[in-house]
């Protein structure tokens, strides 16, 4: 990352890993610090709803930076009909059903298709591999990735959580900045365990957004 950042821990709530990651995130690539309240705009926050990529996305693109989404997800299909598309995606009912329970699936139609218009947008409609995830950083990126945070800490269930991984730059390791709680601030990641993770609960289901400083 080309810029220091200040190190975002969670609230007690669980309910901002995502604003948190997204501030590390931008100010690591562009050396700005946002607020609290800033962030939750930048993301769409909404208290007890899921908290979608797609409006930080289009924020982060519009700051200039690139933006690579990979991901077992059709924008498009999504458009035309998101929960075909989620089920398409997840290959459980169940799963789908919580999405539209807990977030505003209507309202991220709009983000995506803005986000298929924006030059520096791209979406890659697969699952991605750890490869893929090494490669997609430098001195001038950083991912967001979905996780199971029990599976993170070791611990049986589910819980779906984003945190910020970036390179360090001198042994080229992959550093993980995770909210928590509870939080882990700039630890290197094993291989296996991030899998065992990013895995979770299918390895169909990984995926990460890439940004990087544009050229």
């Amino acid at each position: 990352m080309r810029h220091p950042f200040k190190f975002r821990p969670n609230h007690p709530d669980e309910l901002h890993c995502v604003p948190f990651s997204v501030g590390m995130l931008f100010e690591g690539l562009t050396g700005v610090s946002f607020s609290e309240s800033e962030l939750e705009e930048i993301c769409g926050f909404v208290p007890g709803e899921e908290v979608w990529q797609f409006q930080w996305m289009l924020a982060a693109a519009d700051r200039n930076l690139t933006v690579l989404s990979v991901d077992n997800f059709d924008p498009e299909g999504f458009i035309a009909n998101p929960r075909e598309e989620l089920l398409r995606q997840t290959q459980d009912a169940d799963v789908v059903a919580r999405v539209f329970e807990v977030s505003d699936v209507a309202g991220q139609i709009p983000l995506v298709k803005a986000c298929l218009e924006h030059s520096l947008i791209t979406f890659a409609t697969r699952t991605p591999t750890f490869s893929d995830l090494h490669n997609a950083l430098s001195n001038t990126s950083a991912v967001l990735a979905n996780v199971n945070a029990r599976a993170l800490g070791e611990r049986d269930g589910y819980a779906g959580h984003v945190v910020l991984i970036h390179r360090d730059d001198t042994t080229g390791e992959l550093i993980l900045e995770d909210p928590g709680p509870p939080s882990h601030e700039h630890m290197a990641v094993d291989k296996d365990a991030f899998l065992r993770a990013w895995h979770s609960p299918s390895p169909r289901m990984a995926n990460f957004v890439s940004v990087s400083i544009t050229s």
